[in-house]
């Protein structure tokens, strides 16, 4: 279990950083949500 706290973590973080490549748009709108 020890592994998957950091491997969650880095695909969060690649994720959330393809997301902001992919779409330079305002983060605003999704987190008015």
């Amino acid at each position: 279990m020890m592994f998957a706290y950091p491997s969650l973590f880095v695909v969060g973080t690649l994720a959330a950083r393809v997301i902001l490549k992919q779409r330079p748009q305002p983060v605003r709108v999704r987190a008015r949500r």
